[in-house]
C-alpha cells in the first residue's frame, strides 16, 4: 500500500464525508452492510480523509476485496487502486469488464 495511505492508523479520528452518501439516510445507514457503496463512492469521489476513514473502519484487506468487486470504474480510478494497493489489474472486476467491452466493440 502506498505510504500516504499506510499511515491511516495515525488518523483514527478521520470521518467519512457525508457528501459521499448524499442519497442515503445517514441516521439509519448501516456502514457494515453498506461497505460496498461506501468503498465505491470513496474510490470515485473520496479525499484522503475518506480513505483513512474507510481503512480504519473496514481494514485494508476488506477495502481491497470490495475494490476488486466494483463493476465499473474510470480508468484513472483503476490505475489509482492498482498502484496504491498493489492490486493486479486482472483482479479488478471493472478491468475485466472493460476488456470484455473493448473486445466487443473491436470485433465488428
Amino acid at each position: 500500500m502506498a505510504m500516504i495511505l499506510s499511515e491511516y492508523k495515525k488518523h483514527k479520528n478521520s470521518k467519512l464525508n457525508a457528501h459521499l452518501l448524499w442519497d442515503m439516510d445517514l441516521k439509519n445507514f448501516d456502514y457494515i452492510n453498506g461497505k460496498k457503496i461506501v468503498v465505491e463512492r470513496t474510490v470515485e469521489r473520496g479525499d484522503l480523509n475518506d480513505w483513512w476513514a474507510i481503512l480504519n473502519m473496514y481494514g485494508v484487506e476488506t477495502v481491497k476485496d470490495e475494490i476488486k468487486n466494483i463493476p465499473m470504474m474510470k480508468k484513472r480510478d483503476m490505475n489509482f487502486v492498482h498502484k496504491f494497493f498493489s492490486i493486479p489489474l486482472e483482479e479488478l472486476k471493472s478491468y475485466r469488464n472493460f476488456l470484455i467491452g473493448k473486445k466487443h466493440w473491436t470485433e465488428e
